[in-house]
C-alpha cells in the first residue's frame, strides 16, 4: 500500500484499513485501473459479516456504499482488497459519512508482534471459497462451485496469512502474488516474461513497467515469512547443478537484505500443502541450513501433498494454525 496523489493504492490482497466512524452509513470513493481485470473489496463493520463490493476496471472514480441503516453511534470498518495482485491497482480516494459525522483511527492489535509474509496465490487466498472442494482440482470447483468465477471465489481475507494475523492478533505485511516463483524468468507471474520473488520483494506495486520501491522504514517485522516453491517449476530445472545454486544464492541474497531491513528480524521459510515436487523443499533444506541463526525451517503435516488445487478456507486455517504454533513456540 502507497500514497498516489493522496490515494491510497492497493497492490496486493489484504491491504486496506481499519478505522472508526460516526453514524448510520459508510460509503467508499474507489478507482480501479484497466489492468487484469475487476477487483473487489470486503467492508466488515463492526466483526460482522463482509459487503463484497465489485469495482468496474475503467479507471473512473465512484461512490460505493458500504454501510447504511446502521445504529446511530461509533462503529468500526474494516476495508481490504479481496482480489489477487495481478488484476492491477486499485485507489482509494476516500470516505463518506453522513453529514456531522467524524472517523477516528481504530484500536492498535493486541499483541505487538509484527509479520512480514511473501508468497504466491495461496497467501492470497485464491480459489479460497470453493467451500465443499477441498483436496480436488480447481477446474472442478469452477464447474460446480456456487462461489461462481474466479474474480468471486478469491478472498484474502481467508489467506494463511490473513488468518494468521487474526489468530495471533497482530499487525501483519502481506504479499501474495499469484504465480509468483523465487528466480524471474520462471512462474507464471506475468507471463511471457515472468517476474519473481527476487524482483517483486521490495516493491510497493510490483506490476512490470509501473514497479515502485518500498520503504521498510513504514514497517520492522519481527519475523518474515516466506512461502513459495509452488510456481517454481515452471521453466525452473532443479535438477541442474548451476540452476539450483542460482536459487539458493539468490534466495540466500533476499534474506540478507530482509535481514539488514528490519533490523535482524526471525525468518520462518516453508512451501505449502498444495502438491509439489519434494525436490523443492529439498533446495529449500539447502537454504535454511545456510542461512544463519534465526532462520527456521516448517513443513506442514501434509506439505506438499494435501490438494492438487488451491487450498480452501478449511485449509489455509490449517496452515495459518500450524505456523501460529511454530511462531509462538520460538517467540519469548
Amino acid at each position: 500500500m502507497e500514497d498516489r496523489g493522496g490515494a491510497l493504492a492497493l497492490h496486493y490482497g489484504m491491504c486496506g484499513a481499519r478505522f472508526r466512524f460516526d453514524g448510520r452509513m459508510l460509503a467508499l470513493v474507489l478507482e480501479d485501473d484497466e489492468y487484469g481485470g475487476a477487483n473487489t473489496v470486503g467492508v466488515r463493520i463492526d466483526g460482522g459479516p463482509e459487503l463484497v463490493l465489485p469495482c468496474s476496471p475503467d479507471g473512473r472514480t465512484r461512490l460505493h456504499l458500504a454501510a447504511a441503516d446502521l445504529e446511530p453511534g461509533w462503529h468500526e470498518a474494516h476495508v481490504y482488497r479481496r482480489s489477487a495482485t495481478w488484476r492491477g491497482t486499485l485507489l482509494w480516494k476516500g470516505i463518506a459519512v453522513a453529514e456531522g459525522c467524524a472517523v477516528a483511527e481504530a484500536p492498535m492489535p493486541a499483541s505487538g508482534l509484527a509479520l512480514e509474509m511473501y508468497g504466491d496465490s495461496v497467501l492470497s487466498g485464491e480459489a479460497v471459497e470453493h467451500v465443499g472442494f477441498e483436496e480436488q482440482e480447481d477446474a472442478v470447483a469452477l464447474e460446480h462451485s456456487y462461489a461462481g468465477p474466479e474474480d468471486r471465489a478469491t478472498n484474502a481475507w481467508w489467506g494463511y496469512g490473513a488468518i494468521l494475523a487474526r489468530t495471533l492478533g497482530c499487525r501483519a505485511s502481506i504479499q501474495g502474488i499469484g504465480g509468483v516463483s523465487l528466480l524471474d524468468g520462471t512462474g507464471w507471474y506475468c507471463q511471457p516474461e515472468p517476474v519473481g520473488l527476487e524482483s517483486t520483494f521490495d516493491k510497493a506495486c510490483p506490476i512490470p513497467g509501473r514497479m515502485t520501491p518500498w520503504d521498510f522504514g513504514r514497517f520492522r517485522a519481527d519475523w518474515v515469512l516466506i512461502g513459495i516453491g509452488q510456481n517454481d517449476a515452471n521453466g525452473g530445472r532443479p535438477h541442474d547443478p548451476d540452476f539450483r545454486a542460482r536459487w539458493r544464492d539468490t534466495y540466500l541474497g533476499v534474506i540478507r537484505r530482509l535481514r539488514q531491513a528490519h533490523g535482524d528480524p526471525r525468518f520462518l521459510l516453508f512451501t505449502t500443502i498444495l502438491m509439489h515436487d519434494p525436490v523443492w523443499d529439498e533446495l529449500l533444506d539447502e537454504v535454511a541450513s545456510q542461512a544463519g541463526s534465526g532462520v527456521f525451517r516448517h513443513r506442514f503435516r501434509r506439505n506438499g501433498a494435501a490438494t492438487p488445487g488451491h487450498p480452501r478456507i478449511a485449509e489455509q486455517i490449517e496452515m495459518a494454525e500450524e505456523l501460529a504454533d511454530a511462531i509462538l513456540a520460538r517467540t519469548p
